[in-house]
Parts: structure tokens; C-alpha cells; sequence
């Protein structure tokens, strides 16, 4: 049975952090525990985090049936296994990101409202990371909010502890959400006055 995870971290901005944990060994395996099959992850403009990583053994793009040219919507599209149970697909940008998202059975996203709004709106189960390296961080303050209506989980990279406690805080939300122990509402219609509200008042954003 497929399990799929989509991991984005912003199509504009590096999200060192969030890609090094999305090809880190410790969340890797964790993924295989939990018999996921497939690992999408979006990492924008620098590959290099992905094109070093030691733990993904590169298949052959001509032979995979998602062949790159059949994806013209997503750039820089590579294809990886990891220990042969686990399908990791890369790229640096996808104009058609919200069909990944449906593909997807979870997602973990970077703190942009785009992609914090596709996922609610397709109903996955959501973490979203915060960049705390971004100067004007007002996303994070959307992200609080609605971690606080219940619609998605958050969490944050602190510098003061290491990669590893980083990486397991995340584990654990996710761990969580797959158990049950953190479950979260229904998204609610368009035009309901509390989440305008919050979209209101920190990006002046109405929909």
C-alpha cells in the first residue's frame, strides 16, 4: 500500500534546515519504520544540499515511469531510493505543487501561506516548519495562529540544540499525528470570519 510524504521548503528562500532533516538518515529511517513509500520533497533554489547527501542512491531517470519528461512542470526533477523500500523524489520548483499535495498523505511546509493554504484546503495532515532565519517573520505568527484553531502543527529548528534533537522534535509531531495522539478540525469555508480574521490582520490577505 503507497504512503506518501511531500516535504516543501519554499520556492524562493533556502530552508538549509528543513532540506538537511528531509535527507537526514534519522528522519529517513524513521519514514521506512513507518512504511512510507515515498518521499516528495520541493527544496527551491539550492540543490547542493541534495546533490551531496549520502544517503540517497540515485536511480536512473530514463528508466523511472515518472520520467522527467513527462514532469515539465517540475524543475531539476531527480528520482532516489533509500535502502530500496523508500522512492525520494527531488526538485527545485513545481508550478503544479497543489497535485503534489493531493498525491501526498501528509505534508511537511515551510511557513509560506501558499503552500499552508493548499495543504489545508486538500485536508493533509500538516507541520509546518518555521524558517527563524527570515528577517521579517510574520509567517510564523499565521503559522502560531492556526496551530492554535487546531488546523495544523508547527514547530521550529532552535539553534541552541543540535541536529538530532532538532530532527526528533519533528519526528515525534509526526509520530503523533500518524498515532492519532494530535488530530486536528475541518478546514473551514473560505470566507470563515475567524481564519480571515488572522489572514487579515498579518498579511492583509482576504479570500
Amino acid at each position: 500500500m503507497s504512503r506518501t510524504i511531500l516535504i516543501t521548503t519554499g520556492a524562493t528562500e533556502t530552508f538549509k534546515d528543513l532540506i538537511q532533516f528531509a535527507v537526514s538518515k534519522q528522519f529517513l529511517e524513521y519514514l521506512v519504520t513507518e512504511n512510507f513509500t515515498h518521499l516528495i520533497v520541493q527544496y527551491g533554489p539550492d540543490q547542493s544540499i541534495i546533490s551531496t547527501s549520502s544517503h540517497l542512491t540515485p536511480v536512473d531517470n530514463n528508466n523511472n515511469n515518472n520520467s522527467v519528461e513527462s514532469c515539465p512542470a517540475k524543475s531539476n526533477l531527480q528520482f532516489f531510493t533509500f535502502k530500496q523500500s523508500l522512492s525520494v523524489e527531488t526538485y527545485a520548483f513545481n508550478s503544479a505543487l497543489s497535485n503534489d499535495i493531493l498525491k501526498a498523505d501528509y505534508v511537511i511546509s515551510h511557513a509560506g501561506t501558499g503552500s499552508i493554504l493548499d495543504s489545508l484546503r486538500a485536508h493533509r495532515p500538516l507541520i509546518v516548519v518555521v524558517n527563524n532565519q527570515l528577517m521579517d517573520n510574520h509567517q510564523a505568527e499565521i503559522a502560531k495562529a492556526l496551530k492554535d484553531l487546531e488546523l495544523l502543527e508547527w514547530a521550529e529548528f532552535d539553534k541552541s540544540m543540535n541536529d538530532e534533537a532538532n530532527y526528533d522534535q519533528v519526528i515525534k509531531k509526526l509520530k503523533a499525528i500518524l498515532s492519532n495522539d494530535i488530530k486536528f478540525k475541518e478546514f473551514p469555508a473560505p470566507r470563515n470570519g475567524v481564519l480571515n480574521n488572522i489572514l487579515a490582520e498579518e498579511l492583509g490577505l482576504l479570500f
